[in-house]
C-alpha cells in the first residue's frame, strides 16, 4: 500500500480502475488504484451507488480523505 505523502486533495478528478470490487452504497471493503502523476496508488474505496462495481471497472475520484477515496464509475 502507498499512499504516504501524496495530499489527498490531489487525487480529486484522477481516474483509475476498481482492484477489489467496491461495495454499493458507502460500505467499505472495496478497494481502488489510482494513477497518480508520481505513482500507482492502492487505496481503500468507497462509492455512492446503488450496485457492487466489479474489479476493472474504470472510475473517476470524486472526493478523497486520508487512506480512503470516493469514486464513481466512467461508463
Amino acid at each position: 500500500r502507498s499512499d504516504g505523502n501524496i495530499a489527498p486533495s490531489s487525487l480529486v478528478g484522477l481516474t483509475g480502475t476498481v482492484y477489489v470490487t467496491i461495495p454499493p452504497q458507502g460500505e467499505s471493503g472495496g478497494q481502488a488504484q489510482i494513477a497518480h502523476p508520481n505513482q500507482l496508488i492502492t487505496i481503500a474505496a468507497v462509492q455512492q451507488g446503488s450496485e457492487p462495481l466489479p474489479a476493472g471497472t474504470r472510475v473517476v475520484v470524486t472526493d478523497s480523505a486520508v487512506g480512503v477515496v470516493t469514486v464513481k464509475s466512467l461508463s
